[in-house]
């Protein structure tokens, strides 16, 4: 999230972090937390559930990004090394606080998008 296109003068190093709001309207408390890093955890991963793989932020596209070696098990995606905010169930339809992710052994390049309207968007790649 950049708070100014123009003029990177005001970020403060902030245009590498993202943002989970969370509002209530009709009780008004908001909820904010930055999110960095992500990474993926899991038994599929070289860490497996003790420690994140952490992936790489890229501004273009406001995608994550990590190419890794997976075995079979399952995955997650996680936000500052706590389970507070993780994303799971499926690879096509990743979840705020949902399941696991089966995987297969390979080679992968995982690219997460989270989106505030709850369309988050995951692909892995084999290469």
């Amino acid at each position: 999230m950049k708070l100014n296109n123009n003029d990177d003068s005001h970020n403060s190093g902030l245009n590498l972090l993202i943002y989970n709001m969370l509002l209530d309207i009709e009780s008004h408390p908001a909820w904010v937390c930055g999110l960095k890093p992500l990474g993926v955890i899991g038994s599929a991963t070289p860490s497996g559930w003790d420690a994140d793989t952490d992936m790489t932020y890229n501004e273009e596209d406001g995608s994550w990004n990590l190419t890794t070696n997976l075995t079979d098990g399952e995955i997650k995606i996680r936000a500052n090394n706590d389970w507070d905010i993780n994303w799971g169930g499926s690879i096509a339809e990743p979840t705020f606080n949902a399941g696991n992710i089966a995987v297969t052994a390979g080679n992968y390049t995982i690219r997460f998008i989270p989106q505030c309207d709850g369309m988050n968007l995951l692909t892995l790649t084999k290469n």
